[in-house]
């Protein structure tokens, strides 16, 4: 886990800083968890592949 200074450390060399969180799924889609993280703001989401399939859902 990424702690807030060195978070600060990095935003004031990079543009761009990487974060991620790890959600328990049981009742939302990897979708409805991004909306209500992000809502109307820009962002990215980035989600892998299960059991060495090509295509993820």
């Amino acid at each position: 886990m990424l702690s807030q200074s060195a978070f600060l450390d990095l935003a004031a060399e990079y543009s761009v800083v990487p974060l991620t969180l790890e959600v328990v799924g049981d009742r939302e889609t990897a979708v409805t968890v991004f909306e209500k993280l992000v809502g109307d703001a820009p962002g990215f989401l980035l989600e892998s592949v299960e059991g060495g399939e090509r295509w993820g859902r």
